[in-house]
């Protein structure tokens, strides 16, 4: 219910009725999920992904969440992220998700992903939870300013 909840809040503030009408959106923190549960993938809304370069998935999202986590997969060769330990198993529980101007394939791009870090290495430590340290880890994500340019005639500007 509460994932249905904050779509329904995300639709509303992220739904555009015109074009111009931008609203870049991050959603951030501990969902209590791994990425592909039934309730992360509510919130997202379930965007696609382009994973290779004549792929016409991902143009556009109105509503999707893009997740950090699955960008950084694409860029690299293995999955070692996990934010969270739970009797030897390692989850993703903390979450970044953007919407698609941040998503590189999207039309509307203002922001390129450049990479995500795990900060997890105190989860290893058998004595982290004596030591009073937090048992998630943290999860940052870095994007440099690129928008996607317009095209216009024969030449390009930059939106």
């Amino acid at each position: 219910m509460e994932a249905g909840a904050l779509r329904a809040l995300l639709d509303g503030v992220m739904k555009s009725e015109e074009d111009d009408d931008i609203s870049p959106t991050v959603l951030l923190g501990h969902l209590n999920d791994d990425t592909l549960a039934v309730t992360d993938e509510l919130i997202s809304d379930q965007p696609t992904y382009r994973v290779i370069e004549k792929s016409r998935a991902g143009p556009s999202s109105d509503k999707g969440l893009y997740s950090v986590e699955r960008l950084q997969q694409y860029r690299s060769s293995r999955h070692v992220y996990y934010t969270h330990i739970y009797k030897h198993k390692r989850e993703i529980l903390d979450h970044i998700l953007v919407s698609e101007e941040f998503y590189d394939h999207s039309r509307k791009r203002q922001w390129s992903f450049r990479e995500m870090e795990v900060y997890n290495d105190h989860l290893n430590r058998e004595s982290f939870e004596h030591e009073g340290a937090n048992d998630h880890g943290l999860v940052r994500a870095y994007f440099d300013w690129n928008p996607m340019p317009t095209q216009i005639g024969d030449h390009s500007l930059t939106a």
